[in-house]
């Protein structure tokens, strides 16, 4: 993981059920260290490309570049529509989640933002 020290890595680094694994493929980071990405989404997608894993990312130009490697992606969107649909969170946590992560600098498209809303409003529990 990279050595910026944040909140999110750290929250990571407390939960159980995710793993921290550095990438063992070098060749894979290696070929990567041209695109113009960051340490932590080359990792990323240097690690997705090694495990054959889907990348939950967000940065638009790291999921240009992972879906230009046929890596399969999802954002904070898609996870929270999976969430909501599987009963894991209900729509008014779904709206709290998301503005908890405005609140602390996540950046989402106004139109994008409108168009998810409406996508779930049906999935409204």
């Amino acid at each position: 993981m990279s050595q910026k020290n944040d909140g999110v890595k750290e929250a990571i680094e407390r939960t159980e059920f995710i793993k921290i694994r550095e990438v063992r493929n070098q060749t894979i980071l290696d070929d990567m260290k041209s695109a113009k990405l960051d340490r932590g989404e080359i990792e990323a997608i240097s690690l997705a490309l090694e495990t054959s894993l889907d990348l939950i990312i967000d940065e638009r130009l790291g999921r240009r570049y992972a879906q230009s490697k046929n890596i399969n992606i999802m954002g904070l969107l898609g996870i929270l529509k999976i969430n909501l649909i599987n009963g894991f969170i209900s729509y008014v946590e779904l709206l709290y989640i998301l503005e908890e992560f405005k609140e602390v600098g996540f950046r989402i498209n106004p139109r994008l933002e409108k168009s998810f809303l409406e996508s779930i409003i049906e999935l409204k529990k």
